[in-house]
């Protein structure tokens, strides 16, 4: 439930509202996103390190950080082959080539 301009409580969705423009008063948030490899790398050198530090104080915060990375490394390598390989249609064909008669009858 949102206020409306007028002061008075109405049940009003977010999605109902219709845009504003933003001014001094009602500027919120930084502006900035992460750009999705950055995100990743934190994410996973973070979770890593917290597990290391859970399980082995400090060291194996660092630990945790040095495999989080190297974890990363690999994941990127692995996409990026996944994604320069062509799609397969189908496994080869196998014996000769059809001709477009029929064979041979054996009689």
């Amino acid at each position: 439930m949102t206020f409306t301009e007028r002061g008075s409580e109405a049940p009003v969705w977010p999605w109902d509202e219709p845009p504003g423009r933003r001014t001094a008063r009602h500027r919120g948030g930084t502006g900035f996103a992460w750009p999705v490899p950055a995100a990743t790398v934190a994410v996973l050198a973070g979770g890593y390190g917290w597990l290391g530090s859970v399980i082995a104080g400090t060291a194996g915060a660092a630990v945790g950080c040095l495999l989080g990375l190297i974890v990363n490394g690999l994941l990127h390598l692995l996409v990026g082959r996944a994604m320069s390989v062509s799609p397969v249609t189908g496994p080869p064909p196998s014996g000769p080539a059809p001709t477009g008669q029929s064979p041979p009858s054996r009689d």
